[in-house]
Formats: structure tokens, sequence, C-alpha cells
């Protein structure tokens, strides 16, 4: 008697699809410089957790160590490959612009942090006027409050003293 898990076709198929986007996300990886080489981002590719990608590298390692794994191993070759790419000179890239658009561009974006840097100091100045209005309206309640405090106690005695004649 063969007794099937039910959910042994099911799990079966969700595997081949993860291995499949995993294989997509290391293509990707692999074909675009600016995706970066790491599990995080090989598991937001993929749209896997990171420990589906660590449990991948340990089942297929020889040793059930991780770091020896299918994905994982992928990924270091990937790195490999671009720092080896890098340090013989193939990550050189030409300035698309003359000097004269790079001087513009600069000037703007000089021009566009003085601005920035005017609206700061301009917003720290009115806050700093408000926080000197907030202590004064601070102080002018403190002293109302001492005004008030001291009719009460004048209130308090001249009660005293009336209920005193009273008795």
């Amino acid at each position: 008697m063969d007794q099937k898990n039910p959910f042994e076709e099911k799990n079966a198929v969700d595997f081949e699809l993860a291995t499949k986007r995993i294989e997509a996300a290391l293509a990707l990886i692999e074909a675009d410089n600016n995706q970066a080489p790491t599990t995080a981002n090989l598991a937001r590719l993929s749209a896997v957790h990171r420990n589906t990608i660590y449990n991948r590298a340990r089942i297929s390692s020889a040793n059930d160590k991780p770091v020896n794994g299918w994905p994982l191993t992928a990924l270091a070759k990937i790195k490999d490959a671009r720092k080896t790419s890098a340090s013989a000179g193939g990550c050189t890239q030409l300035n698309p612009f003359s000097p004269e658009e790079e001087i513009v561009a600069l000037q703007q974006a000089l021009e566009k942090s003085r601005r920035v840097a005017a609206s700061w100091f301009d917003r720290t100045i009115q806050l700093k006027t408000e926080r000197d209005e907030f202590a004064r309206q601070v102080e002018l309640l403190m002293l109302q409050n001492d005004k008030i405090r001291e009719e009460l106690d004048n209130v308090r005695l001249m009660l005293r003293k009336k209920i005193g004649v009273i008795k």
C-alpha cells in the first residue's frame, strides 16, 4: 500500500517554481552590474526568503555547509567575476558629458545646494524666533501662576480669619 502525502506534488511544484525564479534572478544579477550580488538581493528578486536560499545551498552542498551549495556559489562566482573585471579595467566608463556640460551641471548643483542651505538657515532662524516667543509666553504664564497662587493664599488667610471670628 503506497501512501502518498497529499502535499508532495504541490511541494514539488513549488520547489521547481522557486528554483526557476532563483535561476532567473541569478541571470539578472549576472547581467546587470547595478544589481548587488548578495543573498538579500537574490531573495528579493526571486521572491523567496533568504532562508530558502540558505536551505537550498545546504541541501546541495556535499558537506552540509551552506556556503558550498548552489545559489551561494553562483553568487560568489558573480562577485569574483566582477572583481576580476574591475581589476582588469573592465569598469572604466567614459564620461558622456563634455567638460563644459559638466561645469554647467556642477554649477547647477552648487546653486541648488546654496538654495537648500539658505532655506535651512531661514527655517533655523524661524524656529529660534518661535522658541524665544514660547519661552516668553512660559515666563508670562509662570508670573500669572505666581500671582494667582498669591491671591489664593490671601483669600485662604482671609477666610481663616473670618472663620476664627465666627467661632
